[in-house]
């Protein structure tokens, strides 16, 4: 990989936790869709570490390979899901998985040897710097990633998500005193209050992952 070894290291460190963190949201009952959103962003985070670390030993035919897949099943589950909130993120993971996979090609089809990032110097595209179709994904990630983290603002938190709910599970009164006697204190109705969920259950992980991911697909295409 090109590039100073601290920033191959970063990167590693970023993709590994956005996947690590992608396979605890993935693990959830609930939200089919989201789910197997959620999936491909675990394949995607870790197979993206791997390919940073510097001087991985990994040959370049292995992850075109797995790219070239986890775009095949994003195209797949697109095909055949219908509108919903989990069919819009899959031509995004198509398009990044597609990146991975041709910066992988180029690494092989320059002889790079072993490793996604060896050699990016054959075709043109880092031989004498950023090539366009590299310049191009690298500005469309870095756009998915600042609307990511702007929609970081706009997600309520769980407190409000809590109060929200909070009425609808309302106990409802007694129908007699609690006491009985002439100094009886009729019941008055309280709330049960709503569960906080989990860091992986929050809408605000799903979009930080997802801006990580956009963040190092674009760093990953620009050294």
């Amino acid at each position: 990989m090109h590039g100073p070894p601290l920033v191959g290291w970063l990167l590693v460190l970023v993709c590994a936790t956005a996947g690590a963190v992608c396979l605890a949201r993935s693990r959830r009952r609930t939200g089919g869709p989201e789910r197997r959103s959620a999936w491909l962003e675990t394949a995607m985070g870790f197979s993206m570490a791997l390919m940073a670390v510097p001087g991985s030993p990994v040959p370049a035919p292995v992850f075109a390979v797995v790219f070239v897949g986890i775009g095949l099943v994003a195209a797949l589950l697109w095909a055949r899901n219908g509108p919903g909130p989990g069919r819009r993120h899959l031509p995004h993971h198509l398009i990044e998985a597609g990146a991975m996979a041709a910066m992988a090609l180029g690494a092989l089809g320059s002889g790079g040897g072993p490793g996604g990032h060896a050699a990016h110097s054959g075709g043109g595209a880092h031989g004498g710097g950023v090539g366009l179709p590299a310049a191009l994904l690298a500005c469309y990630f870095l756009v998915c990633a600042l609307r990511r983290a702007a929609s970081l603002a706009t997600v309520p938190s769980p407190a409000a998500a809590q109060a929200v709910v909070a009425p609808a599970n309302a106990v409802p009164a007694a129908a007699s005193p609690v006491v009985a006697g002439p100094y009886a204190v009729a019941a008055t109705p309280t709330a049960t209050p709503a569960p906080v969920p989990g860091l992986a259950a929050l809408p605000e992980t799903a979009h930080a992952c997802r801006a990580a991911l956009a963040l190092a697909t674009a760093m990953m295409l620009l050294l």
